[in-house]
This record gives structure tokens, sequence and C-alpha cells, in this order.
């Protein structure tokens, strides 16, 4: 019996564990290269996305960006923070709120506000999912009271928002754009 243990399943457990230990450390060295694999990827078309905005042609208001520079290969494992210079940080003109106080600094684009409603009757902006009372008396306050004019919200009047409102990408998120595109297009017909 002991012969048995000894010469047969000894070196049968053994070669399975050997196996079992190589089939780890590959799965491992595979697994780790498509991470980076990944990596670099994003890497590539966030550096193409940032590109493509900052060789946008401005408008007024708009902050220019300088094109971002291709990181080398070592660098898309470990991000490292991208530095800016102050003066192309500031906005050329400064966005200023509804009832006239100036805005604080926040990324993205003012979008197009009214100084009070068309025909004196604000939209009802809480039929966009993710607007409740507080958020709509914040958007009159920015000048916004209808659905035509989140409608046409760009992605950098979108962030704007988002920083005024403090909401870290919620607009998008939520999709008002696309909500109001459909009320605006339900009031037209």
């Amino acid at each position: 019996m002991i012969w048995l243990i000894s010469e047969i399943l000894l070196p049968i457990i053994v070669a399975g564990l050997l196996g079992l230990g190589f089939g780890i450390w590959v799965a491992n060295r595979y697994f780790d290269r498509k991470v980076q694999e990944r990596d670099a990827q994003i890497a590539r078309l966030k550096l193409e996305r940032d590109n493509a905005a900052a060789n946008r042609p401005g408008t007024g208001g708009q902050v220019e960006v300088a094109p971002v520079r291709q990181p080398a290969k070592d660098e898309t494992s470990k991000p490292k923070p991208i530095k800016l210079d102050d003066d192309k940080l500031k906005p050329r003109m400064e966005p200023t709120l509804a009832n006239g106080s100036a805005a604080p600094d926040v990324a993205g684009i003012k979008p197009d506000g009214l100084p009070n409603p068309v025909d004196g009757k604000p939209d009802d902006l809480k039929e966009i999912t993710g607007v409740g009372p507080k958020i709509e008396q914040s958007l009159h306050e920015l000048g916004i009271y209808h659905y035509d004019q989140v409608a046409r919200w760009s992605e950098a009047n979108a962030a704007w928002i988002d920083g005024m409102l403090k909401f870290k990408g919620r607009v998008a998120r939520e999709k008002w754009v696309e909500q109001a595109q459909e009320l605006a297009g339900d009031q037209d017909g």
C-alpha cells in the first residue's frame, strides 16, 4: 500500500501541483499584458479626444487648451498629472449668472441664458429626469428656462452646468440634453 502511494500517487500529485502553479503563472502574465494593452489603448483614446478638443475652433468665452503630447510607452501604465500654464486656464470672458453676479471658475463653456422666460412662462424643467424643484430654481438663476435651451447644450455646456451645480457628470449621466430634445420636440408637434 505504501508502495502504491509513494510510487504512483505522489508523482501524480506533485505533477498536478506543478502544472497548476505553471498555469497560474502563465495566466497572470497573459492578463497583465492584456491590462497593459487596455490601459495603453485608453491612454491613446484620451489623447485623441484631448487633441481633438484642443484643435476645435474657439468661440467667445472658450478656454484655449494646448494639445496634449503623446505619452512614452513606459508612461501609459502610470498616469502623471498634466501641468498647464495659468494664462491658458483663464477664460477670455468672465461668465456671469442671470442675476449679474460673477460665476465661480468652472470648466466648460457657459450655455446661452435668457434674462427672463419667453412669454413670461418657463417650461417645467422638472419633467427632465434628475431635475427637481431646487435644481430647476438653480437653472432659472443661470438663465435656463426652456427645454430647447437644454436641448442645444454641447458637451462643454453640460460640463459648465455640472461645474456650476457641482454635479460631477450628472447632466450627461442622466441624459438631460436627450430628454430635453424629446420634450422640446413634443412641444413643437
